[in-house]
């Protein structure tokens, strides 16, 4: 029986290796669940109990990295992939020296080279990804071609990629499509949202901290979580004046964000806009709530077109080229001007409640992954 090492540190991460829990036990694996931070609680979420990294090596260098596999004596390894930390990618150097395979799974079309380069994305410039082929993982699962090309122009080898999907996809689907009406009504009774009142919610994300700083984030994108949200508040301020309806605004913080850093926002008096803050209810709990679902480049957004729901990149300011992979295949359009920003919104509060968004993602990416986990080994 193969023992396998599951670890994340991102909730990105951890989303993409929880579905593979279930899937590799199914085929007979003995999985061991490793995590950091907010990885955690996001297995928390799905009832796992991860243990801890930062109980099980001393100090984040590849001596001690290399220790802790070395004892925990793993057949093969599965990783996440995170912005700025530096397990995965010890993990991947420390298994290459025991001749360990070591697996990473993209869980998003963003930030390709980097999340595999020692800087990581703060310390990363625009134009420079820099990374040693001796320190990459066995082999990269990523969610369809265009994210294997754009691996590619980041100058990773091809023969290192392999499209197998994104399993947190397939979790997420069957998810979303089990939420009851009463489960909507308790949602809103929690939340103090009256059945007849229209939700916009917001998906923050902490971009100043993941690009090492506010005018650092600006520098690169032209905005950030701190110029993008009041802009929102004001945009919603003025079609609440205009067209005299109620709006709920409820705005869904990233785990890496603290509540405090919201109160401000919270604490704003616009005459028929609330604003409600949460950081603990779930995209299952939020996107069947919402009339429209806005952010920046969130995979929240990505979760939900997946649903068909009203989606709106928000990405004012912005510099170079569109960073959103939907907008960049055309399925949402990105607003970028303040102008853009209200005829967005009001087009998408006074449209259907469900769209038909073209994207498609490859399903069954769990089973895909595992099956290909059995072959290379035979």
């Amino acid at each position: 029986m193969k023992k396998v090492l599951l670890f994340a540190r991102d909730p990105g991460g951890a989303n993409t290796v929880i579905p593979l829990v279930g899937a590799l036990r199914q085929r007979g694996f003995r999985v061991r669940l490793v995590g950091k931070d907010m990885a955690l609680a996001r297995y928390r979420a799905f009832n796992y109990s991860g243990e801890n990294l930062r109980h099980l090596v001393k100090s984040d260098n590849l001596g001690e990295t290399k220790k802790f596999l070395k004892k925990a004596g793993p057949d093969l390894i599965i990783t996440g992939t995170s912005a700025n930390d530096c397990s995965e990618k010890l993990i991947w150097q420390a298994a290459a020296t025991l001749g360990i395979p070591a697996f990473a799974v993209l869980d998003q079309w963003l930030n390709y080279g980097v999340r595999f380069s020692p800087s990581g994305v703060a310390k990363s410039s625009k134009s420079q990804v820099l990374f040693s082929p001796d320190q990459l993982p066995t082999k990269i699962f990523v969610m369809d071609e265009y994210a294997k090309r754009a691996l590619r122009r980041a100058g990773i080898a091809q023969q290192r990629i392999v499209v197998s999907g994104q399993p947190y996809f397939d979790l997420l689907s069957r998810k979303l499509k089990a939420i009851s009406k009463s489960q909507l009504k308790l949602i809103r009774k929690k939340l103090g949202i009256s059945p007849a009142a229209r939700v916009v919610v917001f998906a923050s994300e902490p971009l100043a901290q993941v690009y090492g700083g506010e005018q650092r984030a600006i520098a690169r994108l032209g905005y950030s979580e701190k110029t993008i949200l009041p802009a929102v508040v004001s945009c919603l301020g003025k079609i609440v004046a205009s067209e005299k309806i109620g709006l709920v605004l409820v705005v869904k913080i990233h785990p890496k964000e603290k509540l405090a850093d919201f109160r401000k926002i919270s604490r704003a008096r616009i005459k028929g806009l609330t604003i409600k803050v949460v950081q603990d209810y779930s995209t299952w709990d939020l996107i069947p709530l919402a009339d429209v679902v806005s952010g920046m480049i969130s995979m929240f957004l990505i979760e939900s077109v997946l649903f068909q729901k009203p989606t709106l990149s928000i990405q004012l300011g912005r510099k170079g080229p569109d960073a959103f992979i939907l907008a960049k295949r055309r399925v949402i359009k990105s607003a970028t001007t303040p102008a853009a920003l209200e005829s967005s919104f009001r087009r998408l509060l006074d449209g259907p409640k469900k769209m038909h968004y073209k994207f498609v993602f490859k399903k069954e990416a769990s089973r895909r992954l595992v099956e290909y986990l059995e072959k290379f080994y035979v």
